[in-house]
């Protein structure tokens, strides 16, 4: 199981990333809005 919490933009391009390894194995992805309590520990 992977969870990662990612910006908006970049979720488009991991799935494009994940349709090679899901098209050999079997898997689900699930993608939901979520907030963060604690931005600063997510800022670069």
């Amino acid at each position: 199981m992977i969870i990662s919490v990612v910006s908006e933009e970049q979720v488009e391009v991991i799935l494009e990333g994940l349709i090679p390894f899901l098209n050999k194995h079997s898997g689900v992805v699930f993608v939901s809005d979520v907030k963060v309590s604690r931005l600063e520990k997510f800022k670069k």
